[in-house]
């Protein structure tokens, strides 16, 4: 895990540094389910039902063993099923703070011939399509979450799914105690302001350190970052003298620090912007390389994904098996679309780097 972390923004390392380290006792949260490809012959298949499998997930963020529980009348199909259980993307299972290895059952429903399915999930992934670039070009211009985000959200289900999932946004770095005692507007101008730094980080690493051209050297933060954050309860460890991070910091246990660190990212959110004023009338595929140049790694853009969700995974106030689509776009990691009431709506986000 500290690897991994040296390699993320500066500011973003110490967060997840101190994630790993003073996490609760947490289940395994799977963040992305692809749906098995279709087989060849899927016309001809006469089949209907279920495969179940057991996975492990392990500690270390990959798939371990998986076992058929219960199977099909159709070897590809189970080959499939075990294929794309491969790419399940989760996190891991977390007792006393430490990621352990997990076992869960995966189910994946089949219909013989697939159209009725196959055309609502196309529909599905188009109209989720058409919404995200959209957002990436606001994004672009606006370079605030909270604007982008006003109209595709179904704002009932998205506050429930970021304000009870902490792996979602910066609140795994708040005190698991303080969470439930904050009222919504104070904890959601928290979730968007952190998650609006993070976005405006990789824009700023990819406009000054493209990850094409960069060493392993940190990120040189722009003149008045370090001034506003130096005495902030979250960010003050980052700047020990030797240039380490301090994982030992203590989460947010108060209102009060909350409310202060929200005003210090939104200052330093300010800075940034200013110098990245030039991003907005940016050819927009140049921008989004720039943005990819800015990512910790390689990130796929614009390629959808479906979800069954179930009452273990990420449904979150939906009812259960609802078909979610997942996918990145330049900016935000991970959105999550669901059809309400015959409409694509973003019902979450995953606003920090998924490990």
């Amino acid at each position: 895990m500290r690897n991994r972390v040296r390699q993320i923004f500066l500011l973003l390392a110490s967060l997840l540094v101190f994630s790993s380290v003073h996490a609760q006792d947490k289940d395994l949260v799977i963040i992305d389910q692809p749906t098995p490809r279709s087989p060849a012959n899927s016309g001809n298949l006469n089949i209907q039902g279920t495969i179940v499998l057991g996975v492990q997930f392990l500690a270390t963020g990959k798939v371990g063993k998986i076992a058929i529980v219960k199977a099909l009348p159709s070897s590809t199909l189970g080959d499939l099923a075990y294929e794309a259980a491969r790419e399940i993307i989760f996190v891991p299972k977390l007792v006393a703070g430490k990621s352990v290895d997990s076992f869960r059952q995966i189910e994946y429903s089949y219909i013989p011939r697939g159209r009725k399915r196959t055309s609502s999930h196309m529909k599905d992934k188009r109209e989720a399509l058409q919404i995200a670039h959209l957002l990436s070009r606001r994004l672009q211009k606006t370079q605030d979450l909270r604007g982008v985000l006003d109209g595709p959200v179904l704002w009932d289900h998205y506050r429930e799914w970021m304000l009870t999932d902490s792996d979602s946004s910066f609140l795994f770095a708040v005190n698991e105690t303080l969470i439930p005692k904050l009222d919504k507007k104070v904890k959601m101008d928290f979730v968007i302001e952190t998650g609006n730094l993070f976005y405006l980080l990789t824009a700023f690493r990819g406009k000054t350190a493209p990850r094409s051209d960069r060493s392993d050297g940190d990120l040189k933060l722009p003149m008045g970052v370090k001034d506003i954050l130096k005495d902030d309860k979250l960010f003050a460890g980052m700047f020990d003298s030797d240039g380490s991070w301090d994982v030992s910091v203590s989460p947010l246990t108060s209102r009060r620090d909350l409310l202060e660190t929200t005003r210090h990212v939104t200052e330093v959110n300010a800075i940034f912007r200013r110098l990245l004023t030039s991003l907005r009338s940016m050819d927009h595929k140049q921008y989004e390389n720039l943005l990819d140049e800015g990512e910790l790694e390689g990130i796929v853009y614009y390629e959808p994904r479906l979800i069954n969700c179930t009452a273990e995974e990420k449904c979150n106030g939906l009812p259960e098996h609802t078909i979610i689509t997942s996918m990145s776009i330049p900016g935000i990691p991970v959105l999550y679309f669901a059809r309400i009431r015959g409409q694509m709506k973003i019902v979450g986000t995953m606003l920090t780097p998924p490990d």
